[in-house]
């Protein structure tokens, strides 16, 4: 049952002439308009619209004129044009009679939308992206299309894409910096809840959202994330590639995605017994996290020059107290919980020196530079997405644009986050939200994050307000 109370918060974008890209990036629309909404005929502020200030249209309307070629002539002139936009050529009958049947296509495809959202009064619902080449048979796609209630709680049509992917996040995000007059709403989430994290990762994690008051004794089943606002406004701000502040601006960008990147890490390998158990891979991770991200230095270089043989024996040779610390503090958490064998594996049998031996191994080794050379290659996606998006002419940029981002993150982020079980559902998302989060506190823009964490006792931490965390100490590896 479908009551008409219930608001559409609309996500879609199509190609619908050559080089034209119309966007839908979270339009609030109330169920009776929805079809209005579908066919452009109401108007969004803040966007340069075909539909004049103060005036709209009414579905009825629409109908009765599709009646009769004559009844079509009579309209608005600027209603005459949406409906040509939308339905194709209206000069004849036989092109009326068609349109007549493409809008009850349409209003079928709205009912099963109605009906799925239930009695729902607000829920967000996502349209596939249409090409050029999927506009030209819209009406068959509209057909075809039926829509299911994610697990997320949005609407989706069952042929397209997640929305909740990082391709088509970026998507969004790069209609919205195209079309720099939009000031709409862009929904921008992640939720884990793959498996628990356990203490004391999932603190460090929460320490990062500015969440502290996370118990020593919980699991966390499931980390919601939301970005509100506008963040293509972060974006459309960046600074371009040789402005004055473009170097500091991304060295704070890569700063925080380099630190969430190394307790994501850490998160993943030791919340599960498999991950633990694997001692070595464990400790290539943590002497990763012993190595601070480089970017601290804001007048240097954004990552490590992994190829400077001289300047790599240093920063391992440093970082291996890190290392011990940290090992430390793992031996004395796994006794804690009953793994004395697993913690004497990880201290190894002269404790004194395990620290460099592991530190010399990862220097001769392939595995922590690889994560270096990766997390170095995500920030430098990120730059040239930025740059991509602010200089695309045409649709096409655009996609092109997303689409060497989801590949540079497709090859890229597993190589940091090593998890035997593979990387969980939108963990790319996640950290691009990170790195939108990092922008907006790098060049003071708005929107707002908030993190919500349940534990497996059903207990919610949640933080209010912008995420303006930076990091503090880095000696405690288990963080």
């Amino acid at each position: 049952m479908h009551t008409h109370d219930t608001v559409f918060q609309l996500c879609w974008l199509r190609e619908t002439a050559a080089g034209h890209l119309e966007t839908d990036l979270g339009t609030a629309v109330p169920s009776p308009h929805l079809e209005l909404a579908l066919m452009g005929f109401l108007p969004k502020p803040g966007e340069d619209n075909a539909v004049p200030d103060g005036q709209s249209a009414d579905l009825d309307t629409v109908s009765r004129a599709l009646a009769a070629p004559e009844l079509v002539q009579a309209l608005p002139k600027w209603l005459i044009w949406r409906m040509q936009s939308f339905f194709g050529p209206l000069h004849n009958e036989e092109k009326v009679e068609a349109a007549s049947r493409q809008l009850e296509i349409l209003r079928a495809m709205c009912e099963r939308i109605r009906h799925a959202a239930g009695q729902r009064p607000w829920i967000e619902l996502h349209l596939p992206y249409f090409n050029r080449r999927d506009w030209n048979k819209r009406f068959e796609l509209f057909d075809a299309m039926r829509f299911t209630l994610s697990s997320q709680g949005w609407l989706q049509s069952d042929t397209g894409s997640d929305p909740l992917s990082l391709r088509e996040t970026a998507m969004r995000i790069a209609a919205g910096v195209f079309h720099p007059r939009t000031d709409e709403e862009i929904p921008m989430r992640f939720r884990y809840d793959a498996a628990t994290l356990q203490q004391p990762w999932a603190a460090a994690l929460a320490s990062r959202w500015g969440i502290r008051n996370l118990p020593e004794d919980t699991e966390v089943a499931s980390v919601t994330y939301r970005v509100q606002g506008n963040p293509a406004e972060v974006w459309r701000k960046a600074p371009r590639l040789h402005h004055g502040r473009h170097h500091q601006t991304w060295a704070r960008v890569a700063l925080q995605v380099q630190w969430i990147l190394r307790r994501w890490a850490m998160a993943l390998q030791f919340s599960n017994a498999e991950g633990r158990a694997d001692v070595e891979s464990s400790l290539q991770t943590m002497m990763f996290q012993a190595l601070r991200p480089w970017a601290e230095n804001e007048r240097s270089e954004l990552s490590y020059d992994v190829l400077n043989e001289f300047f790599m024996a240093q920063q391992f040779k440093r970082a291996a107290n890190r290392l011990r610390i940290g090992i430390e503090e793992l031996h004395a958490h796994l006794i804690r919980s009953g793994e004395p064998e697993l913690a004497k594996a990880y201290r190894g049998q002269n404790p004194s020196v395990q620290s460099a031996r592991v530190a010399d191994r990862a220097f001769r080794g392939k595995t922590v530079r690889t994560m270096l050379v990766a997390e170095a290659a995500i920030v430098n996606a990120l730059m040239r997405f930025s740059q991509d998006v602010r200089e695309g002419q045409a649709p096409k940029d655009l996609r092109e644009a997303v689409e060497m981002l989801g590949k540079s993150f497709d090859e890229y982020l597993p190589r940091v986050l090593r998890t035997k079980a593979g990387l969980p559902p939108y963990m790319a998302t996640a950290i691009f939200m990170e790195a939108t989060a990092a922008m907006q506190a790098a060049i003071g823009a708005a929107p707002t994050v908030t993190v919500q964490l349940e534990t497996t006792q059903g207990q919610v931490f949640t933080n209010r307000g912008p995420m303006m965390q930076w990091e503090e100490d880095a000696t405690n590896l288990a963080a």
